[in-house]
This record gives structure tokens, C-alpha cells and sequence, in this order.
């Protein structure tokens, strides 16, 4: 169940320490009264990104996953909230790997289907987070660290992911020889996670994720024009009235100005606002379904 795989939390007042319910692979955490994002995993252990950034990875003592039931972050303060991962067939998957330097590389994963989401970072030097989406496809990326529009641009190799592997070219942000990478790996599961796209109309329409109790999580760009990675849950509201969003790719604080998102039994709603429903823009993005089993 998305439940088992999937789970939000505020920092607990007694510690820096978020809870899960199950053993957490990956998890990205941000204040709502505006701070860089971060993104830690098992795979890497005592390191951080910062999400809207090109840093490389820097050490933080504070991050664990030596509990089966949550995660330790880096002494974050109270208004700290955590999005986190389990790793499971089909819906996410974690990669490390090394660059080699070489075009049309090939990099195993155990998805186990085709990923329709996929973000990249290199840990040990400055560069982008570089996202593919299947939405834009294997001729383009996006950057979750800005708020620019998709473009043009071979790092994929003009190749889609598999369900075994995915194909890099030889460019610094995903394949320069000798240095280290993180790969995230998401797709769609039938009633727990939807990867898609839509076109904004300027006034309010439906996103159908296939789900019966609406979406407790939701990400969305614009990839037609520059526009930042929103976030909006069910934690901090997803409410029919305006939301709080946060943006990865900024330090902002929680933006509350319009009525975003609204809930929906089959997924999520929109209302005409700028960051999720511009008239003629194409928008991807990532949600997540309430308490519900594939």
C-alpha cells in the first residue's frame, strides 16, 4: 500500500528525527519558513544535497537510517517537514554509480519497469540536478534545482529508460569520468503513485491519478515555460481554499497566496493560478494516493 512505501512527518519536538512506519531509502526535507531543501539516502549515507543548488553532497552527521521506522535528519529546526521513500518493485528505486565518461553508457536499476521519472545528481562535485521525464522525453531535460522550461538536450543519449536499465551520454551532470552519482527512480503504481502530464486551461479541471481517496502528496512543473517545483500535501494542507506551497528548486518560505490544488477522490483538482494551471501550458508531475492498495 502507498502507506507502506510512502510517508510525510514534521520533525519531532524531541529530536531531529522523522517517522516513517517503515525503513526509509530516501527522503527529502524542507523548513515551511523557507530554507534550502535537502535530499539524503541510504545508499550514501552521511551526505546531503541541497535541492536547489548544484553543490556537491556534504557531510552531515546528523543524517541516519539505522532505524527501521523513520530517519534522523541533520538537526533541523521545528518546522521541518520530511517526504519519504521505501524503495519497492515498480514504484521507486535508488541507484549510485560512477561516471565513466563514455556516451551511450547503460546503468542497471531494479525498478522493474520503466522509469517515468528519473532525477540525477552528482555527489562529489558542483553540478545540476538533471531530470527525466517521459512526459518530455529522451530528447530533454529538466533542472529541479531551477525554475527553467525543459530543453533540448542529449544527456539521455536520445534514449529511453528500460525496465533494466537507463542510458547516459558523456555530459558532466550524469556521466563525467571518475566521478560519483545518485540516481531516483520513480513510476506509475495503479491506485498508489501516478507519473503524468497535463495542459493548464486557466480556470479548474480534474487530474484523474486513477485513485478513489484523492492524492495526500503532489508535485507539479511547468516544462512549456519557466515555473518552480511545487509541492503541496496533505500534511500541511490540500485543502479547497488556498494552499501552502513549497518549491524544491527555491529558499522560499511556505506560499499561500492562491487556491492551487483542491482535493479529488480520483487524484487532485486545479484552480487557475500560476504555478499549476496556466492557460495553454504543459505541466508535469509525481502524486502519491491516500491510505490505498495496488
Amino acid at each position: 500500500s502507498g502507506t507502506e512505501v510512502f510517508a510525510i512527518d514534521a520533525v519531532n519536538a524531541s529530536a531531529p528525527y522523522f517517522t516513517s512506519g517503515f525503513p526509509v531509502d530516501m527522503a527529502f526535507y524542507k523548513s515551511t519558513a523557507g530554507s534550502s531543501g535537502y535530499v539524503s539516502s541510504r545508499l550514501t549515507g552521511l551526505a546531503e544535497g541541497e535541492l536547489d543548488t548544484t553543490a556537491a553532497f556534504g557531510s552531515a552527521s546528523g543524517v541516519g537510517y539505522d532505524n527501521m521506522t523513520g530517519v534522523l535528519s541533520s538537526s533541523p529546526g521545528l518546522n521541518y517537514y520530511s517526504w519519504m521513500w521505501k524503495r519497492a518493485p515498480g514504484f521507486f528505486d535508488v541507484v549510485a554509480y560512477t561516471g565513466d565518461g563514455v556516451g551511450g553508457r547503460t546503468v542497471s536499476h531494479n525498478l522493474g519497469v520503466v522509469p517515468e521519472l528519473m532525477i540525477v545528481k552528482g555527489r562529489n562535485y558542483a553540478g545540476n540536478w538533471t531530470v527525466y521525464s517521459a512526459a518530455t522525453g529522451a530528447d530533454k531535460r529538466i533542472l529541479l534545482n531551477q525554475s527553467s522550461a525543459a530543453t533540448t538536450n542529449n544527456v539521455w543519449q536520445n534514449t529511453a529508460p528500460t525496465d533494466q536499465n537507463f542510458t547516459l551520454s558523456a555530459l558532466f551532470d550524469v556521466n563525467q569520468f571518475g566521478s560519483t552519482y545518485i540516481a531516483y527512480l520513480f513510476a506509475t503504481v495503479p491506485g498508489v503513485s501516478k507519473v503524468g502530464s497535463y495542459t493548464g486551461n486557466g480556470s479548474s479541471q480534474t487530474i484523474d491519478c486513477g485513485f478513489t481517496s484523492g492524492a495526500r502528496f503532489v508535485i507539479v512543473k511547468p516544462t512549456s515555460t519557466s515555473g518552480n517545483w511545487a509541492v503541496v500535501d496533505t500534511a500541511r494542507g490540500l485543502i479547497a481554499g488556498n494552499d501552502p506551497l513549497l518549491f524544491l528548486n527555491t529558499t522560499d518560505a511556505e506560499d499561500s497566496t492562491f487556491d492551487s490544488f483542491d482535493p479529488n477522490s480520483s487524484g487532485f483538482a486545479l484552480e487557475d493560478n500560476p504555478y499549476s494551471n496556466q492557460n495553454g501550458e504543459t505541466y508535469i508531475f509525481y502524486a502519491i494516493a491516500q491510505k490505498q492498495h495496488h
